[in-house]
């Protein structure tokens, strides 16, 4: 874990992008920053710009992309040539697989449930998958750390309690008074449209009829 090397990290979150190099700078030490879905970014170039034109620091921005094709180039014709000196690509950056044995699906399930924070004190155990993978134990350990009753954990039927729980939030906070097919239809809209941030998104998914106000 980061934080027992003590290192702080977090998400950059848009609009946040050169405030949050400044305020990690100013905390004077080890930062780590995570830039997730760096190819809509919108403030990338600002974000990157900021950090090497302030004085050397431990601070250190991980961009995460699905690939580093036409948006990279492009972001690299904008940034400063000192910038593009300080920028490591590794676009086969992957993963490690999921380990198939019990005691090392425990092992990472547990420092998820951590991260997610879950309360270290307790003590949830496991089920083994038959075919692991880091979504399965990393989806059932969000569920653990949200939850303070549930001595097990079971990733084989994780996600669909995940979207289960997802569901019911949606019948709960929805404005347009949509079905769960409107939900079905609205993830599948924004993922084949995709929007930068969530203002872009409204106009779009108001196209769908059931979501119409």
């Amino acid at each position: 874990m980061l934080a027992d090397q003590g290192v702080r990290s977090g998400w950059v979150s848009e609009g946040h992008g050169p405030d949050a190099v400044e305020a990690a700078i100013a905390l004077d030490e080890p930062v780590l920053l995570i830039v997730d879905n760096a190819s809509t970014h919108p403030q990338l170039v600002d974000l990157l710009t900021c950090l090497q034109t302030t004085a050397p620091s431990a601070v250190t921005v991980v961009l995460a992309a699905r690939d580093f094709g036409d948006w990279w180039r492009s972001a690299q014709m904008r940034l400063p040539r000192k910038v593009l000196g300080l920028v490591v690509v590794d676009p086969d950056l992957q993963l490690p697989p999921a380990p198939t044995d019990p005691k090392g699906q425990q092992q990472v399930f547990e420092q998820a449930r951590r991260a997610f924070g879950g309360d270290a004190a307790a003590a949830v155990q496991l089920t083994p998958a038959a075919a692991p993978s880091i979504l399965l134990l990393q989806t059932a350990a969000l569920l653990a750390a949200t939850s303070t009753s549930a001595p097990r954990a079971d990733p084989s039927v994780a996600i669909a309690r995940l979207f289960t729980l997802e569901e019911a939030r949606w019948q709960a906070a929805s404005r347009h008074g949509g079905g769960i097919e409107d939900l079905r239809a609205a993830i599948l809209l924004a993922t084949l449209v995709g929007a930068a941030t969530e203002a872009d998104a409204e106009p779009l998914l108001l196209h769908h009829p059931g979501l119409a106000a």
